[in-house]
């Protein structure tokens, strides 16, 4: 499917998502901010704003489910280190390709070691059907 539309690359549409979880925040802090932004995963970025990891619903589940509390943990014990981003050039058939490949519901947008923004699925939807692509 060729993106023939003014949204092109992922420097074209906007994120919607704007957490990130900073490196030194407690495993407790980290589910009450997912839980009430009803998103599933965020990017995680040290005080330079360095993208260094993710962290997500599934971490924080393995914290329970092994018996420790989520107040004894810090993000940077749980998240996963799986750089999983790419640049603003990014054309979207290939982060849609990316994402669908790696299962990521939400991709960091980094440049140069730096978190720029975070694209959801839901971002990349609502682009296409603006664009009025899959629209009768």
């Amino acid at each position: 499917m060729a993106i023939q539309t003014l949204y092109r690359m992922i420097q074209d549409i906007k994120g919607t998502n704007t957490m990130r979880i900073h490196t030194g925040t407690g495993g407790m802090a980290v589910a009450q901010m997912l839980l009430s932004a009803h998103t599933p995963e965020v990017p995680v970025v040290d005080k330079q704003g360095r993208f260094v990891g993710h962290v997500g619903e599934s971490e924080l589940l393995q914290v329970i489910e092994s018996g420790r509390e989520l107040r004894s943990v810090k993000v940077e014990d749980i998240m996963s280190r799986e750089l999983h981003g790419v640049p603003e050039t990014t054309p979207i058939e290939t982060a849609l390709s990316f994402m669908k490949k790696n299962r990521l519901l939400n991709l960091p947008v980094v440049e140069n070691g730096i978190l720029i923004k975070t694209v959801s699925t839901h971002d990349l939807l609502r682009a296409m059907v603006d664009a009025g692509l899959g629209l009768e």
